[in-house]
């Protein structure tokens, strides 16, 4: 994160400059980005309103575009996460949360929740949901499906790191239990679409995840 050296109609904002300071909600605009749409990129980057962005002054607008470069690359989640946002995931003996001892409610809210995802981006966006299942459960100690849903707007505005690492493994984990395969399997991580960035004047952004 770049911190007041871009300026907009003379204030200084902050810019993102790593996929590590995304939140979800961000991350999950950068999905949805169509061609050439720069105002929409430097919006995501800075938290400010495009409307307002398409009528401002921009100090330091082609190093911003530069400095917007990461979204190229690939991201790099991580593959697991022992916290998200302020909450602490309860391991196991052997330091992992096991989903298979969670409530027959959560697995089939899951269940249902993933079958609803048509496409790979349907799936990654549906992860806040699929954290929310189980978070929920960990904040209140007894799972509600409509205290889970409640909560999913909060979870998208956490870390995307967070989020995506929680929600893949949740996902992975429960696929796993689906189709019998044992718990010491690679667990993949979908994979999204990629959009990038193409020069300072047209920008797509980048949302693939390594598998």
């Amino acid at each position: 994160m770049i911190k007041n050296v871009f300026k907009l109609n003379g204030k200084p904002i902050n810019v993102c400059t790593s996929w590590d300071d995304f939140t979800f909600e961000q991350y999950e605009r950068i999905l949805d980005l169509k061609d050439d749409d720069v105002p929409e990129v430097v919006s995501i980057l800075t938290g400010v309103d495009r409307e307002i962005l398409e009528k401002a002054e921009i100090l330091g607008l082609e190093n911003l575009l530069e400095a917007a470069r990461f979204l190229k690359s690939v991201p790099k989640w991580p593959l697991a996460t022992d916290k998200i946002g302020p909450y602490t995931i309860p391991p196991n003996k052997a330091g992992k949360f096991e989903i298979q001892f969670e409530s027959l409610g959560q697995f089939e809210d899951m269940r249902k929740a993933m079958g609803k995802c048509a496409t790979i981006v349907d799936l990654t966006k549906a992860y806040p949901l699929f954290v929310a299942i189980y978070l929920q459960k960990i904040a209140d100690g007894v799972y509600s499906y409509s205290k889970a849903v409640e909560m999913v707007p909060s979870i998208r505005r956490m870390p995307a790191r967070e989020v995506m690492a929680l929600g893949s493994f949740f996902y992975a984990k429960l696929k796993n239990l689906l189709s019998g395969t044992a718990d010491n399997s690679p667990s993949p991580t979908p994979s999204q679409k990629k959009s990038k960035p193409d020069s300072k004047s047209s920008m797509k952004g980048s949302g693939r995840t390594p598998r």
